[in-house]
């Protein structure tokens, strides 16, 4: 068996969320819409071990539509319940 030309060989590098903290920071800019810390840190949880590129699939869309992808319907507020402003976020 030959060996490859060094030169010739070409690696897939795939990018992956190994971490607790690499998830937190790629839900906190990926999310859309105002998440809340507790969302962040859900979706955080959901996405370790997942690749970017499957995270990025994970995020899109609504926030809502997001929420429900990761099982994380609990997380939204109630429709006939008045919102809770949050440290970070306003109800407007």
């Amino acid at each position: 068996m030959e060996t490859p030309d060094p030169e010739v060989v070409v690696a897939t590098v795939v990018e992956t969320l190994e971490t607790v903290a690499e998830a937190t920071r790629f839900c906190a800019s990926h999310l859309p819409g105002e998440p809340t810390p507790e969302m962040v840190q859900a979706c955080a949880e959901r996405l370790v071990g997942s690749t970017v590129e499957e995270a990025e699939r994970q995020l899109s869309g609504s926030l809502d539509d997001v929420l429900n992808r990761l099982g994380l319907e609990s997380l939204l507020p109630l429709p006939d319940q008045p919102c809770v402003p949050v440290v970070g976020r306003s109800c407007n």
